[in-house]
């Protein structure tokens, strides 16, 4: 089974700061997800993006993470590109591995 990570930072792609609220973030995404039918786990505690931009500034950036398991990575592309416009992204980081992942199902008596 394959894991799609993506990796998306909180700052606005033209102020340069947080212009969404985390929750609102967070409701933008599974709402996106949503859409797309996929089940993912989002993880939004102690995850920055540290990088440089063209004018040597450097920036460390509030960031959350987005881990979906499945086979449909045809539809990656297009989710990163409908996150990254309702967030006003200029870049989005992601992967996909080939991976096992199993999920168990818990009954209870």
């Amino acid at each position: 089974m394959q894991k799609h990570i993506i990796t998306i930072g909180l700052f606005d792609k033209d102020s340069h700061k947080q212009e969404i609220k985390k929750p609102e973030v967070v409701e933008t995404v599974i709402n996106t997800i949503n859409n797309y039918g996929f089940c993912a786990t989002i993880l939004t505690e102690g995850i920055y993006g540290i990088y440089q931009h063209d004018d040597g500034s450097k920036v460390i950036e509030p960031s959350i993470r987005v881990e979906i398991a499945g086979e449909m990575s045809f539809k990656i592309l297009p989710l990163i590109h409908d996150l990254g416009s309702a967030l006003n992204q200029e870049s989005i980081m992601w992967e996909t591995t080939n991976e096992p992942i199993e999920f168990t199902h818990i009954e209870y008596k």
